[in-house]
Order: C-alpha cells, then structure tokens, then sequence
C-alpha cells in the first residue's frame, strides 16, 4: 500500500531489504575479517553479494595470504632444528685384546731365544746313526731310529727325552716311496713337547737318499722352518690336538739338520 503526498512517493518497504541495495553487512564484513589466511572458498552469501554487484577485492585477499604464509615459513626457519641438540660422537675402533700364553723361555748369551727344554741332554751310549741339529733345539744323535716302508710311503721316526721330563721327536716321510733310492720330496718336523706346549720345526720338500735294504737313510743340509706355537694340546705328537696357536719367539728361528740316520733291525730282517 502506497500513499501520495502530492507527486512524491514513498514505500513501506524497508530500506534493509530493498533489492537495490549492494553494500556489505555488519556480519559480512566481520566474517571477510575472520577469512583472512584462510583458503578462499566464496560462500553463496559471497556470490549472491557479487551478483548484486559488491566489489570483493580477492586478488588483495590472496596477496594478503601469501604474505602472512612467507612470514610463517621465516618464523618456522628462524626457530632452532631439535635435531641440532644430538650430539654425534665418532666411533673409535675398539683396540683388539691379546691374551698371549707361552711356557718360558731361555736366553743366553751369544746362543740366542731357545725353549727351557733345550737343549735335549745327551743320549746315554753311542750308536750307528750320526745326526747333527743346530738351532734353538740343538743336539746330535747316534742311536738307531724306527724305520718302517708301508706301501708308498717310508717313514723314520725317532723319540727320545729333552729337559724337564720333555719329549723330543724327529719325523720322516718319503711319500710316493717305491723302494731304496734318492727322493726330492720328503717331509720331516722336528718337534718338542712340554706339557700341553708343542714347538715345531718342519720342511715339506727337501731331498733324501733311502740305503739299500731300507738299513738308512742319508739327509743333506736341510733347514726346517718353525711354526707357531701349539697350546693346550693332547696326545702323541704324531696325532695331536691343540685348542690354538700362541705368539713365541720360535717363528724367528730355524733348524738345521744333516747326516745319516740308521734304522734298527726290524722283524725280518736278515741279520
């Protein structure tokens, strides 16, 4: 319903809903406050605002937006990385432990490192054979030694007692032995055996001339090399069995070996 008042008309409809109207509201203008930072996500109220004509300024919202981003992103960098508070040390290589175990040993001198148990004492009486030993384990030897030929191989063993209840062997081998004659690759150790210690010398290629009838055998100088030392060892020398090998002075040193060893009367034998 209108009224006139002369030529002047007026409406009863309120201004706050006339559909000219294009300024934003008091909620409006304090939910654009609220949205700054925000992802833009025009509402419908947004829209219908833009429809009637309002000027949104989006492209000053997003400058706005990045600028607060790149401010958030200096203050993040600014602050210190925990990770910086650990404090990484170096790892030193453990330095390995060794625990070395050797019987005792005599030096005198003018002679050199040699075992307590050598020299070996000399042998009581004479006897056929004549072996000289030089080295840190020296003696000579004159009794018969054990000689036995068993199928290719040819085998000279020797045992006799060294100091301090000790046990000296000397050990033969001509392998592929197909009967009296010269060989270039025998074997031999010589070895000491105190307690559960076992010092050795050997060579595993050196020649040596087998007499006629298997009555001897011939050896030239001959250098047998040492070995590490064997500890905690049980049984014959022959067969032994040693838990390790322990750090001695005997690797430094070498025997030297030369003569004839005459083999005793086997079962058989023609006297």
């Amino acid at each position: 319903m209108t009224r006139s008042y002369g030529s002047a008309r007026q409406s009863d409809t309120s201004l706050d809903t006339a559909r000219g109207k294009i300024a934003l509201t008091r909620d409006e203008r304090k939910s654009g406050l609220e949205s700054t930072c925000r992802p833009i996500t025009p509402s419908s109220r947004l829209l219908l605002a833009a429809y009637r004509g309002a000027h949104v300024d989006l492209v000053g919202k997003a400058r706005l937006c990045a600028a607060v981003i790149v401010a958030c992103l200096a203050v993040a960098a600014c602050e210190k990385d925990p990770a910086d508070a650990v404090k990484i040390v170096p790892r030193v290589p453990a330095t390995p432990i060794s625990v070395v175990v050797s019987p005792a040993a005599v030096t005198t001198p003018g002679s050199g490192w040699h075992p307590e148990v050598c020299p070996p004492p000399p042998e009581e009486g004479t006897g056929p054979s004549s072996l000289t030993v030089t080295g840190p384990c020296a003696f000579e030897h004159h009794g018969a030694v054990s000689c036995e030929s068993t199928g290719d191989d040819f085998i000279v063993t020797m045992v006799r007692p060294a100091a301090d209840g000790a046990q000296l062997m000397i050990y033969l081998n001509v392998e592929h032995y197909t009967g009296p004659g010269s060989y270039e690759d025998a074997q031999m150790f010589l070895s000491v055996q105190h307690n559960t210690f076992i010092y050795r010398w050997s060579n595993d290629s050196f020649p040596i001339t087998v007499g006629s009838g298997e009555a001897f055998a011939v050896l030239p100088t001959t250098r047998l090399d040492a070995e590490p030392l064997l500890i905690d060892c049980t049984g014959p020398m022959t067969n032994y069995q040693c838990s390790g090998r322990g750090d001695s002075a005997i690797e430094m040193t070498t025997e030297v070996v030369s003569g004839t060893l005459r083999c005793a009367a086997r079962h058989g034998d023609q006297p």
